[in-house]
């Protein structure tokens, strides 16, 4: 069994032998990390959500929608020169600035409070208004960094990639975030979910509030190509919004548009990051394990 699978290891090895070498680049939020719903339940107010669901109509009470309706209605109002800037970004200009590493998390907070008290007819309840509110303290950096977790399957592909060689033994491929995340809240992210940071490089992290450039503008993937001296065709950039991997593709870097693992995958096998026959490589130590003993 042993053997078996110390000549599965060669056999991957000389595999990724074949590989073409790229700059790997992923989105952080959406792809390697995400919030899940079940952690934000937990930091919600159990008394309103339940009567949020007795009160509000059946066909309005739900509240990921109705939260991207308060968002979109924040966005409808910012003023015209600050307009489609993002470029097809649902986010308020605040929050962009935000994430550029311009205003703080009590800022935005402070100024989304202001906001529902000037629209407050938009809102179906108090109780509505209430968890709207606790949903805008998400951001602060102590209950953000409780909300989210890491994408498992996409750690695993993140480390295939960084254990694939070349022939003298070195990482194959180049791997890099770029990530539009708050200055704020990040390191303790970091320090939180180590794993999902491990396979890359601590100078290689790059993160929207750190360097005042955000996702879609070409400034940001211009930096990067730059101070890393970076060939865009080399480069495969992973993110799930697709306005991004367009606007790195105008650039001359390849856009992989994430939906889940398994599509990132194949669409990466097509792009010679990972060779057609590895599953069937990977095959033998399943079917070679010994058989479970059933417990009496």
């Amino acid at each position: 069994m042993k053997l078996l699978t110390k000549l599965i290891g060669i056999i991957a090895v000389l595999l990724s032998l074949h590989a073409n070498a790229k700059v790997l680049i992923f989105d952080l939020n959406g792809v390697l990390i995400e919030k899940s719903s079940m952690k934000i339940g937990w930091q919600l107010s159990t008394l309103d959500l339940i009567s949020y669901s007795i009160s509000a109509p059946t066909s309005k009470a739900d509240l990921e929608k109705r939260y991207r309706e308060f968002l979109n209605l924040m966005a409808s109002k910012d003023p015209e020169n600050l307009r489609g800037k993002f470029q097809g970004e649902q986010l308020p200009y605040i929050m962009n600035e935000w994430l550029r590493g311009k205003k703080t998390a009590q800022d935005v907070i402070d100024f989304m409070n202001k906001f529902i008290k000037d629209y407050e007819p938009f809102f179906l309840s108090k109780t509505e208004i209430s968890i709207v509110k606790q949903i805008n303290d998400l951001m602060l950096p102590s209950k953000l960094v409780k909300i989210m977790a890491p994408i498992q399957p996409m750690l695993k592909l993140v480390q295939e990639c960084s254990k694939m060689v070349d022939k003298d033994g070195k990482p194959l491929h180049d791997l890099f975030i770029i990530s539009n995340w708050d200055k704020e809240s990040f390191d303790l992210v970091k320090q939180q979910h180590a794993k999902v940071f491990a396979s890359f490089k601590p100078e290689q992290i790059i993160i929207s509030g750190h360097v005042n450039l955000i996702k879609p503008e070409a400034e940001l993937f211009e930096y990067v190509i730059k101070k890393f001296k970076l060939n865009a065709k080399d480069c495969i950039f992973i993110d799930d919004q697709i306005e991004n991997t367009q606007a790195a593709e105008k650039l001359g870097i390849t856009g992989v548009h994430h939906k889940n693992a398994d599509d990132t995958r194949e669409q990466l096998t097509k792009l010679g990051i990972f060779n057609k026959t590895d599953d069937t490589v990977k095959k033998p130590s399943q079917h070679n394990e010994p058989p479970k003993q059933n417990k009496k």
